[in-house]
Formats: structure tokens, sequence, C-alpha cells
């Protein structure tokens, strides 16, 4: 009887930290699609992007790493973890590159990104109209991280890169609108703005 008593217990208590999990990502999701939709600036929705993914896989470091050109480090979350010092001493393009899909560390066969002391890490890649911009990497040194959690997190980013692009289209258009594309000038709109503002 006791035994049954510890084991219903036991279930309790495992139930009761799944709907508090449940109900924090919830809170993180509601939250971060507020600020979302307060905002047309495209590098504070890649950060409040960063934060939510970070919060929902619970990692030690999460960061956005810019693909194009130099693997740059556009913004961080978390620990200082030199994250990009061991994706520049990658051999050939990071196994995240030309994907649109979740990588993980052992979906490349390795443990680890090169000569970083990580239990996990995982890369979600940041595509816009079919080109990759770059990734999102979190790394834990501690605890594998879930499933679950990279599903929903990967889930997260699709949706917040649409906001992303939208913002990107906002700043064109008001850049059109307020510069002639031929001669790269203000145009007379412009001008008359500039000038009623003096």
């Amino acid at each position: 009887a006791v035994s049954l008593e510890t084991a219903r217990a036991a279930q309790l208590e495992a139930d009761v930290r799944a709907a508090r999990r449940e109900r924090d990502l919830t809170e993180l999701l509601r939250s971060s699609l507020i600020r979302l939709s307060a905002t047309h600036d495209a590098q504070e929705i890649l950060e409040d992007t960063l934060r939510a993914v970070a919060g929902m896989l619970e990692c030690d470091a999460c960061l956005v790493l810019e693909v194009s050109g130099h693997r740059t480090v556009v913004a961080r979350v978390g620990e200082s973890i030199p994250v990009e010092r061991a994706v520049d001493r990658w051999d050939g393009p990071v196994p995240w590159q030309d994907t649109t899909r979740p990588v993980r560390a052992h979906d490349v066969g390795g443990d680890a990104l090169p000569g970083l002391s990580a239990t996990d890490w995982v890369a979600l890649p940041l595509v816009v109209q079919g080109e990759q911009i770059g990734a999102i990497v979190g790394v834990s040194r501690g605890t594998t991280l879930d499933d679950a959690q990279i599903d929903v997190a990967a889930t997260l980013v699709e949706q917040n890169l649409v906001a992303f692009r939208n913002a990107h289209l906002v700043t064109r258009l008001q850049h059109l609108a307020t510069v002639d594309e031929l001669t790269g000038l203000l145009n007379r709109r412009r001008f008359f703005e500039l000038a009623t503002s003096l």
C-alpha cells in the first residue's frame, strides 16, 4: 500500500511539473507574440526570437550567427561561451548551412562543436524567402536538449521570421517612399518633410 501511494505521489509530482512547464511555455509564446506585434525593427525581432528560444530550450548559451560572408555573432543570450570560435574552426561549411530543419550534434556525427566543451547543441536555421541568413545556435553544457522543446522552438523561429521579413519590407518601403531610386537622393516628398520640420 505504501509503495502504491509513493508511486501515485511521484506520478502526481511529474504531472504538476509537466503542467507548470506547459504554462511557462504558453506564457513565453504569448509574451513573444505580443512583443513581435509591437515592433517593425528587424534587429529587435531577432533579439526577441533569440531570448524566446533560449528560454524555451533552457540552454546555457544561445546566439544568432550570420552565415553569409563572415560567421559573425549578431546577438547573444546566456553564458559567454565562445561558440563563434568553434564554428570558425569547422572545416568547410557549417552543418546547418543549406538546410531548413534543426540540426543537432548527433545529426552530424559529432558530440560538440570543435574546441567547445558542450554536452549538446542545436542549430535552428534562419531561412527567409528560401535564403538562409543565419542560424540560432543553442549550447548546453550539462544536459541533453529536449526534442519536443526543439520542435516548438523551430516552429517559433519560423513564425518570427515572418515578422522579421515584414520588418524588412516595411524598412524597404520607407526607404522607397523617401529616396529617389535612380539618383539615390532624397525625393521631393522627403525634402518637404524635412523643410517643414525645421
